[in-house]
């Protein structure tokens, strides 16, 4: 990762980055949507292999950087993707894209930029690229697949999105408290469903015990329920030490989900004010 001279900034600064490199705070996603991937300054890229630091000093990097204003990884994506019939790979080219770069840009090598944009994009790894940052969704919950019960009044459901979250924009992908581990530059995804029938719903009724006993100590359990004489019903106990309210059921959910299809969509029935 780049690290550049911190001599020349003013002391605020030198404070603000002092505190960051304490705190470890590091731009991090789990998925990035495209939207925010091309918003990301692509010099220097934070999700880029190593052969990136060899072209951002490349003899036609700085007419990108200050002729094209290729500045951030989608600005670059419009020079990389240009492909018209026209265009021919000289610096003479009459495609309209060429020639504009010539008379407005004042780029002698319009080609050569092209060129090199296209190798520069092709350097940002798999999460970070505009192209695969976000694998397709595969699970589906149809509305018929939702229980008779969905339309008491007094039952809450909430419907948990199985997709994985993307920052909003580059000011809410700041983290803190990161790991000084490489991160991980594949985008997360889920299973792949098989392919010769639709995964069907699977529902769990979730419950969870909490007392005092004589001796004062908190004892907890839970218990994951899916049906009459179903070899998956699970019932466990919290140790002492995580006994508290929400515990159980949470525990329920982890071992049933522990005997379950990655790829299974759930609807869990739970009664607790905890969760």
């Amino acid at each position: 990762m780049w690290s550049p001279s911190k001599k020349k900034l003013s002391s605020h600064l030198k404070r603000i980055t002092q505190a960051a490199d304490k705190y470890k705070v590091r731009w991090e996603a789990i998925n990035i949507n495209p939207d925010i991937t091309r918003q990301l300054p692509i010099w220097f890229h934070i999700g880029a292999s190593e052969d990136l630091r060899k072209l951002n000093n490349h003899l036609y990097a700085s007419c990108l950087r200050e002729k094209h204003h290729a500045i951030s990884v989608g600005q670059m994506e419009a020079i990389a993707t240009r492909n018209l019939p026209t265009h021919r790979q000289n610096k003479n080219c009459p495609c309209a894209h060429c020639s504009q770069d010539r008379t407005q840009a004042k780029c002698d090598k319009p080609f050569k930029c092209t060129k090199l944009a296209r190798d520069i994009l092709q350097c940002i790894l798999p999460k970070w690229h505009p192209q695969t940052s976000l694998p397709p969704y595969s699970l589906n919950i149809a509305p018929k697949q939702i229980t008779a019960g969905a339309n008491d009044e007094n039952v809450h459901h909430k419907l948990f999105d199985p997709t994985y979250p993307s920052p909003n924009s580059l000011t809410d992908g700041f983290r803190v408290f990161t790991t000084s581990d490489t991160p991980c530059n594949i985008p997360a995804q889920q299973a792949p469903k098989p392919s010769d029938e639709p995964p069907q719903l699977i529902n769990i009724i979730i419950t969870g015990t909490h007392r005092i006993d004589k001796d004062g100590y908190s004892v907890s359990g839970g218990g994951a329920w899916f049906g009459q004489n179903d070899q998956r019903n699970k019932s466990i106990r919290v140790p002492e030490h995580f006994a508290a309210k929400g515990t159980r059921e949470v525990g329920a959910i982890l071992s049933a989900l522990s005997s379950l299809p990655v790829y299974a969509p759930l609807q869990l029935m739970i009664k607790s004010p905890s969760l």
